[in-house]
């Protein structure tokens, strides 16, 4: 029997970068969504914040030593036949044309030792038993911390792995949060997606994200983000 899995993280209270506000509600919230409106199992969906509870006794703190477990884990989840959401909302980081997603106690100053680089995250879903994997990135980038545009190297590995991705904004655009949403402007038109039950497939989700995540952005007063799906 098949399954849908996600494995969704979320930060807001980094160690060393200044916190987000609403990442930890964007995995948790599309957790629910996909729970409530997609089919998902509750049990299948493994939700990695701030503040979530652990799972079969183990942390789900989203540090750099339990993502790494928790993606190794899958590994003995999943079967040929099962279905993965991975996503992630959070800092990443690039520099010298490698892109790198943040964990919780991520040090800017050394993202290739503390960070994981996007490399070894399509490594890790390239071994899966399943090629049934989506990936949605809703990556913010420090406007304090001088670093390369991210996302850049992202691309060309989805198209390497042939691994579908969803980014949340172009290399060179910013991701933003709204207060009035208490999301992401990215997680809120994915939610809102979903559970209008318009994006049954790959193309209908990237129409739906295309016309309105800019909308959600003039309504809240962000430069505009134009989502990628690769």
């Amino acid at each position: 029997m098949s399954h849908h899995w996600a494995i969704a993280v979320g930060i807001n209270h980094y160690q060393l970068l200044q916190p987000l506000h609403f990442a930890q509600q964007d995995a948790q919230s599309l957790c629910e969504t996909l729970v409530s409106d997609a089919g998902f199992l509750p049990d299948c969906c493994l939700l990695l914040t701030d503040t979530s509870p652990e799972i079969s006794g183990h942390s789900t703190d989203p540090n750099r030593e339990n993502l790494l477990f928790w993606f190794q884990s899958l590994r003995e989840k999943l079967n040929s036949e099962d279905a993965l959401w991975c996503f992630f909302s959070g800092y990443g980081f690039a520099i010298q044309g490698e892109d790198y997603l943040l964990p919780i106690d991520a040090n800017p100053d050394k993202p290739a030792e503390t960070g994981i680089s996007a490399r070894s995250l399509f490594d890790a879903l390239k071994e899966l038993p399943t090629d049934n994997i989506l990936v949605l990135l809703d990556i913010n980038r420090a406007q304090s911390v001088a670093n390369e545009k991210v996302g850049t190297q992202i691309a060309d590995l989805s198209r390497e792995y042939g691994i579908p991705t969803i980014l949340s904004c172009r290399p060179e655009q910013f991701s933003h949060e709204a207060p009035a949403l208490n999301h992401g402007l990215f997680t809120q038109a994915l939610i809102e997606g979903l559970r209008s039950h318009q994006c049954s497939n790959l193309a209908s989700l990237e129409e739906y994200l295309t016309s309105r995540l800019p909308e959600l952005c003039d309504h809240n007063d962000r430069p505009i983000q134009d989502p990628i799906l690769l």
